[in-house]
């Protein structure tokens, strides 16, 4: 429609200039395009005196003053519970509602409108200083200062929230009984503002996402605070096209109605009390590539569905651990370094003592003597989680015991009488490892002469020193006693007694050579046994130096020092010889083998390794030469191994382990672009077919002319459907406009279904007796009420609205018609009713 001062009525209460008696709009729903060289507006171009009451327009307005539902307002108007949503595009003036009013007539109305002007915008009216009551209007289409406008600039978001309707209900005083709110539509993500009836509703395309994002970029390690930012956004649509701001970036809305959850594979590790304004920490208990999962709970969400998810991948290092202490590796002589026990240190992470033990890492089997010096590193093993910590080593100092030693039975020596001079006797028994020892003679008794008179009884290197004495037969029988003490660097301190008796026989001054005799170990089931092997026939055995005879063999245990004494056998004419002795470890008999095992993606592996099954421990060598943890044996489980190619589906793409089967998280498709005619719409990452291409348009047209076509427009537009609105006409919106999304809402009452079908079925004649009978004027006296599209120009043709008047009016006649659904305009004696029948508007 295009002309002078133009609207669906180009005046109200204004006759050719002059002012009129009060009119009154009421209850009207129109859309399309009004084009004016002076006042427009979708319902009215001049409001001189009079109200407009409840009624909507959706479309685009243009003029010098244009306003979505009038170009300008007198003082004695009003504006009341009215609604608007398109484009609003003045030379002077544009707002979403009024044009222009230096008056506070405006109250209850809402404007979605994009508005341009070479000179003065508002959201609702420009008004001055006088502004209006509780009227909104979107500031996400028309961005405004909110002191400019007295804070009525709302968000797509809360305009198409319930609970902002229902506010406007119960505390803003919109009129319930005119004003509904269409449920958003989750499924199709659809979101409607407040309506003047269902069927009036518009709606705006929205989808959804989640972000979920670290507040910082470091690189986070195991028991550290990992802060995550969370929102569920919104993101309104026009015309298809995410709504934008002048810099072209898309708008987002935060939805707060529902709650937000932190998982680790199904295990919730933060929960929704935990988030406060989107943001939550969790302490990492986790190492390596950690997939979180946030999932959005949308139960109570206007716009949200049920559960959204979406991961994030944070790659978490071991912890870096501190110690406290000077360490001390304690034990006793004979214990091998990786058996030491470390004290004095404390591992921590932060101030938090972490449990584990203290080994000092040691390749060979070195055994510290007693009063070491040096300083040994030794590394920290965490009781759980070792994976979890960075290696950890502390300096520490040794202090080593003394070994308990080995009993060593008293010697039992025989002399003959005749012997005389220096003697040597090797001490049976006797550790090779004593280190530095001194000898203390702790008793004598010597009253026989056995010995010398001045004895100067010694030790050295195993073996004890002495002199006997002078003797003759009659001292066959007598004996020395003397009682000795050992005192060594690695041992407690030794003390045995030797007796010395003098005999008929000849003593044997030599001593078996110690290289003929050996000492292999035999195994049988878990038992180990001890052999003692030599050719030599005129010998005895012992191990323990007590008992002597042809017995080689003992039971022994498993890595037990195990000492063969062996010595000549005592003659007729010879006393047994001095013993020789040589000291084995038993070791651990025949091991078992465990072959190598390759890590996996799903299992750990372990190394070759020897075990022996009394002792249980670990060995990694046959000959168990060097004995290793539980821990050393274990390799760790490799990662997996990705396909290159992607499996998809209608969800999403993924890859699969081609050792376990096991499938990464699916990732939704990366759209190509929509479909076309010419092209499908293809994922660029996995190439699988999102939609197939569309199918061409269909040329087919409704021919069927309207019987009014020689009335008000140059061309009539084909009704849909019973009561289907005229279809906006597109005109070209202004660069940098912003128009929002505009969706129509067919009729859903079954009564206009029925009308529908019935006229559908029927003759023409039939459908227009239907007409009559229900009340609804003939088609002959339609006339088209929305827009006339031009073929040439805008100035090539001017809608023509017709009236029937003279019919004068009464009460009843205005009740019945209002209680009709009829619109009353009028003022004085007359009055025109006008009903919207099936598009067009009827005039009485």
């Amino acid at each position: 429609m295009t002309g002078d001062c133009l609207g669906l009525f180009g005046g109200i209460g204004n006759i050719n200039g002059q002012i009129a008696e009060s009119g009154k709009v009421m209850l009207l729903a129109a859309n399309g395009v009004i084009a004016s060289n002076n006042e427009a507006g979708g319902i009215c171009g001049n409001l001189s005196v009079g109200e407009i009451y409840g009624c909507s327009f959706t479309g685009t307005v243009k003029g010098t003053e244009a306003g979505g539902i009038s170009g300008n307002a007198g003082q004695y108007t009003k504006i009341s519970q009215c609604f608007f949503a398109g484009d609003v595009q003045g030379k002077y003036n544009a707002a979403g509602i009024c044009g222009y009013s230096p008056f506070r007539v405006i109250d209850h109305c809402i404007s979605i409108a994009a508005v341009t002007s070479d000179e003065h915008c508002a959201g609702i009216v420009n008004s001055g200083y006088y502004g209006t009551t509780n009227c909104y209007f979107n500031n996400d289409v028309y961005d405004v200062k909110e002191e400019e406008e007295g804070k009525g600039g709302r968000s797509t978001l809360q305009l198409t929230s319930p609970d902002f309707f229902e506010k406007l209900i119960k505390d803003e005083g919109f009129n319930p009984d005119i004003w509904t709110k269409k449920a958003n539509d989750k499924e199709t993500g659809i979101a409607y503002y407040p309506s003047l009836g269902e069927n009036n509703a518009v709606g705006v395309k929205y989808t959804t996402g989640l972000l979920f994002e670290r507040t910082d970029n470091a690189t986070p390690t195991y028991g550290q605070d990992i802060t995550f930012n969370a929102k569920a956004l919104v993101n309104f649509a026009t015309d298809g096209q995410p709504i934008s701001a002048t810099d072209g970036q898309p708008i987002s809305a935060e939805d707060t109605e529902g709650s937000f959850e932190i998982r680790i594979g199904d295990t919730p590790v933060v929960s929704a009390a935990d988030f406060k304004n989107g943001i939550a920490t969790y302490k990492a208990q986790t190492v390596g590539e950690t997939i979180f999962t946030l999932v959005y709970t949308g139960t109570n969400s206007s716009f949200f569905p049920e559960q959204t998810t979406k991961d994030l991948t944070v790659n978490i290092n071991p912890a870096l651990l501190t110690v406290e202490g000077k360490g001390i590796a304690g034990g006793t002589y004979g214990n091998k370094l990786r058996e030491l026990k470390v004290t004095r240190l404390t591992a921590k992470l932060g101030t938090e003592p972490i449990d584990g033990t203290w080994q000092i890492q040691s390749d060979d089997d070195k055994v510290p003597y007693v009063g070491d010096s040096e300083t040994y590193t030794a590394t920290f093993i965490p009781t759980e989680h070792p994976e979890y910590y960075q290696t950890l080593t502390a300096q520490v100092k040794l202090e080593i015991s003394k070994a308990i030693a080995p009993k060593i039975q008293d010697l039992d020596l025989k002399y003959s009488w005749a012997a005389k001079g220096e003697k040597a006797v090797q001490i049976p028994g006797l550790p090779e490892d004593l280190g530095e020892t001194t000898m203390e003679v702790i008793m004598l008794d010597n009253s026989m002469n056995v010995l010398a008179a001045d004895p100067d009884i010694k030790y050295s290197e195993g073996k004890l020193l002495f002199t006997l004495g002078e003797n003759t037969m009659d001292d066959i029988g007598e004996h020395a006693i003397v009682s000795v003490q050992l005192r060594s660097k690695n041992y407690n301190d030794i003390v045995f007694g030797i007796t010395i008796t003098r005999t008929a026989k000849a003593d044997r001054e030599d001593t078996p050579d110690p290289d003929a005799f050996d000492m292999t170990f035999t195994v049988s089931g878990n038992d180990l046994a001890a052999q003692i092997t030599t050719d030599r026939t005129d010998v005895e055995f012992s191990f323990d130096g007590t008992d002597w005879g042809q017995t080689k063999s003992t039971g022994v245990g498993h890595n037990e020092k195990v000492i063969a004494q062996i010595r000549y056998a005592e003659t007729d004419d010879y006393n047994a010889s001095p013993a020789v002795s040589k000291t084995w470890n038993s070791g651990h008999g025949p091991l078992n083998r465990h072959d190598r095992v390759e890590p996996t993606c799903q299992a750990e592996g372990s190394i070759e390794y020897w075990t022996c099954d009394v002792c249980g421990l670990y060995f990694a060598s046959a000959d168990g030469s060097k004995s290793i943890t539980a821990t050393e044996i274990v390799l760790p489980k490799t990662d997996h191994s990705w396909a290159e190619g992607y499996l998809s589906d209608m969800t999403g793409h993924w890859h699969k382990c081609g050792v376990c089967g096991i499938t990464s998280n699916t990732e939704k498709h990366a759209s190509g672009g929509a479909a076309t005619t010419e092209r499908a719409e293809i994922c660029t990452i996995c190439g699988y077919e999102i939609a197939p291409k569309k199918p061409a348009a269909s040329n087919d047209d409704d021919d069927d002319d309207d019987d009014d076509s020689s009335q008000a427009s140059n061309t009539d537009q084909k009704a849909t459907g019973a009561a289907t609105p005229p279809a906006a006409t597109a005109t070209p919106a202004t660069p940098g406009v912003v128009k929002p999304s505009v969706i129509p809402v067919p009729p859903t009452t079954p009564a206009a279904d029925e009308n529908s079908k019935e006229d559908a079925a029927k003759p023409s004649g039939e459908a227009q007796d239907t007409q009559e009978s229900s009340g609804e004027a003939p088609q002959e006296e339609r006339i088209d009420s929305m827009t006339a599209q031009t073929s040439d120009s805008q100035e090539s043709g001017t809608e023509q609205i017709t009236e029937t008047s003279g019919k004068g009016t009464n009460a009843g006649r205005v009740a019945a018609a209002a209680a009709a659904g009829a619109v009353v305009v009028g003022g004085g004696g007359a009055a025109v009713y006008v009903t919207m029948i099936k598009g067009k508007f009827k005039f009485k």
